[in-house]
């Protein structure tokens, strides 16, 4: 049986994250940023801090906060161990921020 979950995109333009599962195998289907959750705290003058990483994207929702898919280098820089990978493979419609952020 195959599990599919959104994470994003669901009643909104952007912000596509589709996580398909079935037999031990993880895709995502596209990766992308939300426009309208952004847009609430962020503008073309103030963007996520780069000194926290992955943290500012966590805090707000625009990334999910899930095991196994972000790089090691990343999640040290936060102070997380590292994680085994849980993703398989993540297949991206098309290049547009919406679709892959």
């Amino acid at each position: 049986m195959v599990s599919i979950s959104i994470l994003g995109g669901d009643g909104e333009i952007g912000g596509n994250k589709i996580l398909l599962e079935h037999k031990g195998t993880s895709i995502f289907l596209d990766f992308g940023m939300s426009f309208k959750t952004n847009s609430q705290y962020f503008c073309e003058f103030l963007n996520p801090r780069k000194c926290s990483g992955l943290g500012d994207l966590f805090e707000f929702g625009l990334l999910p906060d899930m095991n196994g898919i972000y790089r090691e280098d990343y999640l040290a820089h936060m102070g997380r161990p590292a994680e085994e990978r849980s993703l398989d493979a993540v297949f991206l419609s098309h290049a547009h921020a919406d679709h892959a952020q």
